[in-house]
C-alpha cells in the first residue's frame, strides 16, 4: 500500500490504473476530473513539489525580447598627437583596457601603429609612458577612465612620433578633427625610420633632434650610429634582418643630419677615441676628470670649435710625447750599442794579451 502510493507519485498516467487496482480504488473515475495534470499522475503527493526540471523556463529559453540587456556605457578616448593641434577622439566602451583601446584607435588612425608611436596615458595629472605602440599593445593594463561632473566618461592618451594622415571614413568611429595630409615619400621614409629604431633597439633619447650644444649627447649619437651599423651587419649575418638594403646615411639620419655628421661628427669624434681621459668625460664616467681638468676652463657647454682646439692641443702633446719617448729610446739604444762595442773590444784585447 505504502509502496504503491509512493510509486504513483512519480509514475506516468499509464500505470495509474494498475496502482488503483492494488489500492482498491478501481471504482473511482479520475478521468472525469477537469484538471490538466501537465503529464503528472496527480496534483498532490509527488516528491518534487513542482520543482522538477522543465517546470520553469531557463534563461536560454526566453525570447531575446524578454531579456532585459544591460546597456553598455560608452565614453571617449582622447588622443593627443602633438602639443599644437586639437586632440582627436573616438567612442569606446567604458572600462576597455589598453590593448582594446589601441586596437580601436589603429582602425581609424593607422599612423600610431605604422610609425610605432611612443604611447603614454594620462594618470594623476602626468603622462605615464607605455613604450612604443607594439610594446603597449601587449600590455594587459586597465586604463584610468574618469567621469566628469556631467557623468561623461573619458580616458586620455598621447602618441608621440605618429605622422598625421586622413582618418579612415566610417561613421561615428572616425577620429575628429581631420588630420593633415603628408607626402607619400615622407610617410614612407618615416615608417622605415620607425622600423629601424624598433629593430635596432635605438634609445629614444638619441633620436631627438635639437639645437643644443651638448657634446656628450653628440658623442652618444656618434656611438649610437656605430652600434646601429654593427647590429645591422650582425643581423644580416645571422639571417634575422628583414628590411633589405639600408644605407649608412639612412642610419645616420636616425640620429643627426648628414651635414652635421660629415662636418663635425666624422672629423672630430674618431680623434676623441685616441684620448682615454677625454672619452671618460664624454661618457660621463664617474671616474672621469673634471671639466676644468679636461678643458682647462669651466663652461656651461662646449662647442665643436672648443673640441677641435682641445683635440689639436692633445694631438700635438701626444705627438711631442711620442717624439720624446722615441728620442729617449734611440738614446738608450745608442748607449746599449756603445756598451756592447766596448765590451766586445775589451774581450778582444783580453784574448790578444793572453
Amino acid at each position: 500500500m505504502f509502496l504503491c502510493d509512493l510509486v504513483c507519485g512519480d509514475l506516468t498516467p499509464t500505470l495509474l490504473g494498475d496502482c488503483d487496482e492494488v489500492n482498491g480504488d478501481g471504482g473511482n473515475d479520475d478521468s472525469e476530473v477537469d484538471e490538466d495534470l501537465q503529464g503528472a499522475s496527480r496534483v498532490v503527493g509527488g516528491i518534487f513539489r513542482g520543482r522538477a526540471v522543465g517546470n520553469a523556463p531557463a534563461f536560454v529559453d526566453l525570447h531575446p525580447e524578454t531579456v532585459n540587456a544591460v546597456p553598455q556605457v560608452k565614453g571617449r578616448v582622447i588622443l593627443h598627437v602633438d602639443d599644437k593641434s586639437m586632440p582627436y577622439s573616438m567612442p569606446q566602451p567604458v572600462g576597455s583596457d589598453l590593448p582594446s583601446v589601441l586596437d580601436g584607435l589603429v582602425k581609424v588612425y593607422s599612423p600610431i601603429k605604422r610609425q610605432n608611436a611612443r604611447m603614454s596615458v594620462m594618470e594623476d595629472g602626468a603622462w605615464t609612458l607605455k613604450g612604443r605602440f607594439l610594446n603597449a599593445l601587449r600590455m594587459r593594463e586597465h586604463l584610468p577612465w574618469m567621469q566628469d561632473d556631467e557623468g561623461k566618461w573619458s580616458v586620455t592618451l598621447r602618441a608621440e612620433g605618429a605622422l598625421s594622415e586622413p582618418a579612415s571614413p566610417g561613421g561615428t568611429d572616425s577620429l575628429l578633427p581631420s588630420a593633415t595630409v603628408s607626402s607619400e615619400a615622407t610617410a614612407t621614409g618615416t615608417a622605415l625610420q620607425a622600423q629601424l629604431i624598433s629593430m635596432l633597439n635605438i634609445p629614444e633619447t638619441l633620436t631627438a633632434r635639437g639645437r643644443g650644444n651638448d657634446l656628450r649627447l653628440a658623442y652618444a649619437k656618434y656611438r649610437g650610429v656605430l652600434n646601429a651599423r654593427s647590429n645591422m651587419q650582425r643581423m644580416k649575418a645571422d639571417g634575422t634582418w628583414a628590411l633589405g638594403t639600408v644605407s649608412v646615411d639612412t642610419l645616420i639620419e636616425l640620429f643627426v643630419s648628414k651635414t652635421v655628421w660629415y662636418t663635425y661628427y666624422k672629423k672630430l669624434f674618431p680623434r676623441v677615441i685616441m684620448h682615454p681621459e677625454l672619452v671618460k668625460w664624454m661618457e660621463n664616467d664617474p671616474g672621469a676628470k673634471s671639466s676644468y681638468d679636461i678643458w682647462g676652463t669651466e663652461k656651461a657647454s662646449y662647442s665643436f670649435q672648443d673640441l677641435k682646439v682641445l683635440l689639436d692641443w692633445l694631438d700635438a702633446r701626444s705627438t711631442q710625447k711620442k717624439k720624446e719617448k722615441r728620442k729617449v729610446r734611440d738614446g738608450e739604444n745608442r748607449d746599449s750599442s756603445s756598451k756592447k762595442q766596448k765590451w766586445a773590444k775589451s774581450n778582444d784585447d783580453g784574448n790578444i794579451s793572453m
